[in-house]
């Protein structure tokens, strides 16, 4: 399509599925973000990163490839084992400053607003600038160190319609910044989409990508992430929940087994009121999770002395193991039942919704501190 007083050129694309496009400009042929292997699994520090279609077409039916546009080089849904391969067989890599000095002579890293100058193969030329992306949501100077660097691309030139390549982008403060410069646009590549859960209501792109298991917001490459943060955001989750259990178990003989039960409701609250207010805030969102963790740590170890309090040696182990397959079938329901709430209200309502079932805990424990002498060891000190 073309902007009235440009140029009437238009620009055919080729769509091969997820990120991947070939098209011809200015008489080269340029590609985006490579990822031609067929439907598998990618195990990474998050989790396991799953394609479920293949790309329309494989390499060796793409003809020549003059330059390939690569937003970043760190996801394998943006390049993969066979994109990779393919980027031997190509002059110039056109790609971010990190990923410049990551593939090799002949990528290029461009840092936002630098150009390139490419000849034609009829004489002339024609500029690349590579222009501001954010992969996620936040500001950049919170999102970049977790989630890496990420570029798109503008190209120019004499009679030749402007085009915008958008990576992965998830700013539209971005986009209005690249429209005051270079507007009008008459093309428009952009990458849209997230991968999602089984349940999601989301689809990635035309090549889906599913994370296995299902991870929170802004936790995962849903949101933008790269593998790395995933892992440190997990780790810190998973640390959270277990790491304290040592200092917990101090808190429960000093202050109460119902005590730390109801600190337990209020902190899983708390976790999914951060959330509700976290935005676009990954410091907000890692911090709910660290709640999350903390509140699953204290309601467990609070809610495990008080069932060895309860019961008598000779059924301890034998009632223990059946609390501990009930916890484990709760959660199992409990992960299935947030794809679907997620998918009717999204993760809002998702962290309201669990917020009042923790806050459920404390008038429990408040009933229990007045029960009859009978649930006494509810509240035993």
């Amino acid at each position: 399509m073309a902007s009235a007083g440009t140029t009437d050129r238009q620009v055919c694309v080729r769509v091969f599925g997820g990120p991947t496009a070939l098209f011809e400009y200015g008489g080269l042929r340029f590609l985006t973000d490579p990822t031609f292997d067929a439907p598998r699994d990618y195990q990474q520090a998050g989790g396991l990163l799953t394609k479920t279609a293949p790309a329309a077409a494989a390499p060796a039916d793409l003809g020549r490839v003059d330059v390939v546009l690569l937003s970043h080089d760190e996801h394998p849904d943006n390049l993969d084992h066979s994109g990779r391969a393919l980027l031997a067989d190509v002059p110039l890599i056109l790609t971010t400053p990190g990923g410049g000095q990551r593939l090799g002579n002949r990528a290029k890293g461009l840092v936002d607003w630098e150009s390139i100058e490419l000849a034609r193969p009829g004489g002339g030329t024609i500029t690349v600038t590579g222009v501001p992306a954010i992969h996620g949501p936040g500001a950049r100077e919170e999102v970049e160190p977790i989630t890496g660097q990420v570029v798109g691309f503008v190209l120019t030139g004499k009679g030749l319609p402007t085009v915008y390549v958008s990576g992965d982008n998830a700013s539209l403060t971005a986009v209005e910044e690249i429209a005051e410069r270079f507007a009008p646009v008459d093309t428009a590549i952009l990458f849209a989409g997230a991968p999602t859960s089984l349940f999601s209501s989301t689809v990635r792109r035309s090549s889906s990508t599913v994370p296995r298991p299902p991870r929170p917001p802004n936790s995962s490459h849903d949101h933008g992430h790269s593998t790395a943060a995933s892992g440190l955001v997990i780790a810190i989750h998973i640390g959270a929940m277990y790491l304290p259990s040592p200092l917990t178990g101090r808190l429960v003989d000093r202050y109460g087994r119902s005590t730390i039960a109801a600190v337990s409701g209020l902190t899983l609250l708390g976790a999914g009121v951060v959330v509700c207010a976290a935005g676009e805030s990954v410091t907000l969102s890692a911090a709910a999770l660290t709640l999350l963790g903390l509140g699953w740590n204290f309601g467990l170890v609070a809610g495990t002395a008080i069932v060895t309090d309860a019961v008598p040696l000779a059924t301890r182990a034998r009632t223990q193991g059946l609390v501990d397959l009930t916890i484990a079938i709760a959660g199992a329901a409990g992960g299935m039942a947030s794809g679907l709430v997620v998918a009717a209200a999204g993760y809002p309502g998702l962290a309201i919704g669990g917020g009042i079932l923790a806050s459920a805990t404390v008038p429990a424990v408040a009933a229990a501190r007045k029960s009859p002498p009978g649930w006494a060891v509810f509240h035993k000190q």
